[in-house]
């Protein structure tokens, strides 16, 4: 019985959003949060504009359920650093990609309203499982280098 009403509170959430938002913003329509900063590079983008869609959601109340829904992109991937040469870092105006990105998320809103989509699983089902074998077959490997190493370098001479 739980499922059903946490499905009515995310319909009441999405009606009372798409009642908000019911058509895409226009060129010069104002964005209803101000991003973070005017201008973002490439690497920056991906985070700004879920910190916005996020802030945008919560100041509506938003349901647990979707909060749950949109968490796996909102965690920081790792980044790949690259050494040596410098890259030249490229701006972009943040209003229109803002608008762009909660024109988006408004279509998203849409499409959900009229077919929910089936809950994420909660709990240790998202990860993935790993046998107590497996392991242990990892570590007896490291354990095993660990010991071949040290044996190794007498046998050459190098210690």
């Amino acid at each position: 019985m739980g499922g059903v009403m946490e499905e009515e509170v995310v319909r009441g959430f999405l009606r009372r959003f798409l009642e908000e938002f019911p058509a895409p913003l226009g060129s010069e329509d104002p964005l209803p949060l101000s991003p973070l900063s005017r201008k973002v590079s490439l690497d920056e983008l991906r985070g700004e504009s879920l910190d916005l869609g996020l802030r945008l959601l919560n100041t509506r109340s938003l349901a647990k359920l979707l909060k749950a829904d949109l968490s796996p992109f909102h965690l920081p991937q790792e980044a790949e650093q690259q050494q040596g040469e410098e890259q030249e870092v490229v701006l972009l105006q943040s209003e229109p990609i803002q608008r762009l990105f909660l024109n988006k998320l408004q279509e998203v809103g849409v499409a959900w309203h009229q077919t929910l989509p089936a809950p994420l699983p909660v709990g240790p089902s998202r990860f993935l499982m790993c046998s107590a074998h497996a392991i242990r077959n990892t570590r007896r490997k490291m354990e095993d280098r660990h010991v071949a190493l040290p044996d190794f370098n007498t046998l050459t001479g190098l210690k």
